[in-house]
């Protein structure tokens, strides 16, 4: 074992203790901030093998298995200072980090001796081998040994780094925290632009809507709740977020009318829709598009977004294009293919009696030839507005060319209703002969009845050979074909 050499101690023991194989400086091992000069008042580590050290004060001393742990708790600032070997005191030192304390050599001290014990005295022979040993080792090849064993290689981690490069780590963290300040500072310029050109395209698409008359809607299935663009509070007069939109006021949003929340059907279709609607918002009833696409999670249905657009300017214009498109520029009354349309279409319902005007004007030729196309003109607009005195709603009325006009009479009670009729427009055409003073001509009237099987084709022919009996009669009358 290894053990400090003091013969006065061993020589009151069993201990036997060989020549001393190593020789070292004593010094004092105290606290960073321990005042050394006063240490009698100050708690000293005692190491329990150091037997030969002299403490100035032990009243308050704390004692140590092994100088580790003596010069540990020196560090730590449990005790002020302990007494030790400067091989052991650098040792721990850099072995186990110990950097609050320091190592103060002693002037005019006597060394420490170590030697090794051998525990039973009587073993004279294994001491002289040991001392024999010992006597031949070279001082300078121990003190290599020694310094071998001392300079551990500590593992290197990276708080080693950090403590031994602190101004490297130092200008590494500053420029990694530039570098991500940086980063941060692209990062958020990009956000805030693309911000702003989000905030710019939303600006653009609502000043569209409002051009366009358009309301944007998303509507939860689970909720039941309707959100609206604030295009909708304007345009519709609804708050821009609805609750419980199945049960919204009818009042508010009906289609023809008839009390049904057409945006509410369309959605519980639960389809993707583009159709038309006729809605009625606050007693006014307008053309609205409406576009739904529905958002499904596997095959529930949960949200669905679209728009409803005001097209009923164009809705309108189109509508009037049609009618323009049906009517005779010139009296105002449907033309020759729309009023043939509309017959062949009564027709195919089957339903019956119907009855088929064929008329024109007697002599018309001479009225263009001595008064001139104008006021043959006015004779002919005269001519349709008696027939829709005539014949009201009840018929179709239209110019099938020239001087030539059509009535399709709907679901006439019997001959005598026709023949009244006939002898009406005759009267009417009279008075206004009078009134106006327009050169009007007479008429001449064929009538076909229909029968089952008739197209417009046999209907009209008929009428015209009925037509061709008055002209040959002496015009200025009316026929009705047999039934």
């Amino acid at each position: 074992m290894n053990i400090q050499y003091d013969y006065d101690l061993v020589s009151h023991s069993t201990l036997l203790l060989s020549t001393p194989y190593l020789e070292t400086e004593r010094v004092l091992v105290a606290g960073n901030d321990v005042d050394v000069t006063t240490l009698k008042e100050k708690k000293a580590a005692i190491y329990k093998g150091n037997v030969t050290e002299k403490y100035e004060n032990t009243k308050n001393a704390v004692y140590y298995d092994s100088i580790e742990e003596a010069l540990r708790a020196v560090d730590e600032g449990i005790c002020d200072y302990t007494y030790t070997d400067s091989y052991a005191a650098s040792f721990y030192q850099y072995r186990d980090d110990f950097t609050h304390y320091i190592i103060y050599p002693q002037a005019n001290s006597s060394s420490m001796k170590y030697s090794m014990g051998i525990i039973n005295s009587s073993e004279n022979t294994l001491a002289t081998i040991l001392n024999k040993g010992i006597r031949t080792i070279d001082t300078s090849e121990l003190e290599s040994y020694i310094y071998e064993n001392a300079q551990q290689q500590k593992p290197f981690t990276f708080m080693t780094y950090i403590q031994e490069n602190p101004l490297k780590f130092m200008m590494l963290i500053v420029a990694a925290a530039s570098v991500l300040l940086m980063l941060g500072y692209v990062y958020y310029r990009n956000q805030m632009k693309m911000k702003k050109q989000i905030e710019l395209e939303n600006t653009r698409y609502r000043y569209l809507s409002e051009i366009m008359k358009e309301v944007i809607f998303e509507y939860d299935y689970r909720s039941d709740m309707l959100r609206l663009t604030s295009e909708a509070v304007e345009i519709f007069k609804v708050p821009e977020v609805i609750e419980h939109f199945s049960s919204y006021q009818s009042e508010i949003l009906v289609v023809d009318g008839k009390g049904n929340n057409p945006l509410y059907e369309q959605l519980m279709k639960k389809v993707d829709t583009d159709a038309d609607v006729n809605l009625i918002f606050h007693g006014s009833s307008l053309w609205y598009h409406i576009y739904i696409k529905v958002i499904y999670d596997g095959a529930q249905a949960v949200s669905a977004i679209g728009r409803v657009q005001n097209i009923h300017a164009e809705k309108m214009e189109k509508e009037q294009l049609r009618k323009i498109s049906m009517l005779d520029s010139l009296t105002d009354i449907l033309n020759a293919a729309s009023v043939k349309k509309q017959i062949q279409g009564v027709l195919n319902a089957k339903s019956t009696p119907h009855a088929l005007y064929i008329m024109d004007l007697d002599d018309f030729k001479e009225v263009n030839d001595v008064h001139g196309h104008y006021m043959g003109d006015q004779v002919l607009i005269q001519t349709a507005t008696a027939l829709q005195e005539v014949f009201r709603d009840s018929a179709i009325v239209g110019r099938l060319g020239g001087d030539e006009f059509v009535v399709f009479m709907k679901h006439i009670s019997g001959r005598e209703q026709v023949k009244e009729k006939c002898q009406l427009l005759t009267e009417n055409l009279r008075y206004k002969r009078e009134t106006t003073k327009l050169p009007i001509p007479t008429i001449s009237i064929g009538v076909s009845l229909s029968r089952t099987g008739d197209d417009f084709v046999s209907l009209y022919q008929r009428a015209d050979i009925a037509l061709y009996d008055v002209k040959h009669q002496g015009k200025d009358n009316y026929v009705i074909d047999k039934e």
